[in-house]
């Protein structure tokens, strides 16, 4: 009796928690590979697996170690709050390794049960192409851009700067007057502001002009 009486005293504590029968309800099994393919060296590759917890206490991660330094993993936070998620990035180190590079990275559980999963990266990183920097930003990219000066040649101007053109397409004489001036300085003159005014106000007609006398050559 008594012994029954301490195998309940020691369940008891556990009754309010609801475990998970397996691993796959923290990172379902057909989400723990990733295969980036082919990479270029220096190029950014990174991939997020989501971690979620299944319990209903705090989910402590106590750390993620990877078999191979070609991957660094972070997570995103160590602590996920019940039925939410965080995030384990894999970033593979394409600037530090080539050829064929695999790793497992093997996640730590604390609480509310101690467990391990493991989730496993592979890629091809190829030297053939080195690019530097790995990745540059331009933002958005307009999907047409006109260079009057390509398209006045290709008209067979023989001048074709900006007021060069201007005086052709609409009769205006630009003053070039601010042309040296300092324009570190500020405020800028009203003078200065007209001259930066004019060298783009006449931009877009004049492209469509030029565009139109190139369709009818």
């Amino acid at each position: 009796m008594r012994s029954l009486f301490l195998c309940c005293a020691l369940v008891a504590p556990l009754s309010g928690l609801s475990y998970a029968q397996t691993t796959s309800d923290i990172v379902p099994v057909d989400q723990r590979n990733h295969d980036f393919g082919d990479v270029t060296k220096s190029s950014k590759s990174e991939h997020k697996f989501t971690i979620r917890n299944p319990y209903k206490s705090d989910m402590r991660i106590n750390g993620v170690r990877a078999s191979c330094g070609c991957t660094t993993p972070s997570l995103e936070s160590q602590v996920v709050r019940p039925g939410e998620s965080t995030s384990l990035i894999a970033h593979f180190n394409t600037d530090r390794f080539t050829g064929d590079k695999k790793a497992t990275l093997t996640v730590s559980i604390a609480s509310p049960i101690f467990t391990e999963l493991q989730l496993n990266v592979k890629g091809y990183i190829r030297s053939d192409v080195v690019v530097s920097p790995g990745e540059a930003a331009f933002g958005s990219i307009p999907e047409t851009v006109y260079d009057t000066q390509i398209g006045a040649r290709l008209l067979g101007a023989r001048k074709f700067g900006l007021a060069d053109l201007v005086s052709h397409y609409f009769g205006i004489e630009l003053s070039k007057s601010s042309q040296k001036a300092d324009w570190g300085k500020r405020p800028l003159s009203e003078k200065m502001i007209e001259y930066a005014l004019n060298d783009v106000r006449y931009l877009l007609p004049m492209g469509e002009m030029i565009v139109a006398d190139l369709k009818q050559r």
